[in-house]
């Protein structure tokens, strides 16, 4: 009895072990994400030359998006050489352009406030601007490499590279007025 109950525990855990990976830690994250882009956006918004802190706030929130990219990174690295299925792929491109207009957003946000961050570049906030402009743009540049490891429907492949280029656009006309 001994054995057999530890052969059926063993399975169990084998079986956990062996599941394959799915997408919904990716959709869940995507939904955190969605939620701290618009809390960044707000942060940018209240950007005020009068309020030190509001520039600190921005940076903050900032980096919990880059933190949340390389979380996203992992998941999707965790299901490299698995198919996703269209009914998945659509669940996640529903979320994405959810997302795009706020990134958008904030990005050019961003090009409209940064006289303000020059004025507060006595104190380093400018350079710690580029910092994480750079670190957001390399954790974006990491999350599309991600993506090509995970075996997508053909039909959408254009449309998700099509998703990464736009924000690399943007992202890189932010990182052009921050690098001046």
């Amino acid at each position: 009895m001994k054995f057999f109950t530890g052969l059926v525990v063993l399975s169990g855990v084998v079986a956990v072990f062996a599941a394959e990976p799915t997408t919904t830690p990716i959709l869940a994250d995507l939904q955190q994400l969605k939620a701290t882009v618009a809390s960044f956006n707000d942060k940018i918004n209240a950007l005020s030359i009068v309020n030190f802190a509001s520039a600190y706030a921005v940076h903050t929130e900032g980096r919990n998006v880059i933190t949340l990219l390389d979380v996203i990174t992992r998941d999707t690295q965790a299901l490299a050489g698995n198919p996703i299925t269209q009914a998945d792929m659509t669940s996640i491109f529903t979320a994405l352009q959810e997302i795009q207009p706020l990134v958008n957003t904030a990005m050019t946000s961003l090009i409209a406030k940064r006289i303000i961050l020059l004025a507060f570049q006595g104190l380093g906030f400018m350079q710690i601007a580029r910092k994480d402009l750079a670190d957001l743009k390399t954790s974006m540049l990491a999350l599309e490499a991600a993506a090509t490891t995970v075996v997508i429907p053909d039909a959408v492949k254009p449309e998700l590279q099509a998703f990464f280029d736009a924000i690399n656009k943007v992202m890189d006309a932010v990182i052009a007025a921050y690098a001046v």
